[in-house]
């Protein structure tokens, strides 16, 4: 379920970038990062499993009072600006249907909310977990591209770096938002 949080319109955006400017090339870093999205991952969930406390009680327990009051509010900061984009991302796909930003926003709004107060763990798991199913489309419009097989093949395993500033933009952005989504 960690991965699919993660899996938002910023990333599917920066992702189409990547591909749109240098094709195959940046194939080789997916790899890389995706592996190392799941040990973070990992970590995240070892850190909460072992400890049986949140990343705000670890934070504070291991950390002066005022270096904690700015990790929080960076994090609260940081899960704002992701919520506003969450909502970006649900009134822009609305509309590519055809139903309006001003219907679309409200309504996810509550349905969260609802589903967040109201829901049992169980089932929030469930419908959570039934939102998964969505990714095989990734499979499925892999396959529909119909790539140069040998190309993936040969790109995601040789690594291919260039010292322009606009690939290592790029390649700032592909951390930023796959690891990232991951903590």
């Amino acid at each position: 379920m960690a991965a699919n949080a993660g899996n938002d319109h910023s990333r599917i955006a920066t992702y189409a970038s990547v591909g749109v400017t240098y094709g195959y090339e940046m194939l080789w870093l997916m790899v890389l990062i995706t592996v190392c999205m799941g040990v973070v991952q990992e970590i995240c969930v070892r850190l909460g499993a072992v400890t049986g406390k949140g990343f705000s009680e670890l934070v504070r327990e291991n950390f002066s009072l005022r270096m904690t009051a700015f990790i929080l509010l960076a994090q609260v900061m940081a899960n704002g600006r992701i919520i506003v984009s969450e909502f970006v991302g649900i009134a822009a796909a609305a509309e590519l249907f055809g139903v309006s930003r001003y219907i679309a926003v409200p309504l996810a709004a509550v349905s969260a909310c609802l589903l967040l107060t109201r829901g049992s763990h169980g089932r929030v798991e469930k419908i959570l977990l039934n939102f998964k199913l969505v990714l095989f489309a990734y499979v499925a419009a892999a396959f529909l591209a119909r790539p140069a097989w040998g190309d993936v093949a040969t790109y995601a395993l040789v690594p291919s770096v260039h010292t322009s500033a606009g690939y290592l933009q790029i390649l700032i952005a592909l951390i930023g938002t796959t690891i990232t989504a991951a903590v």
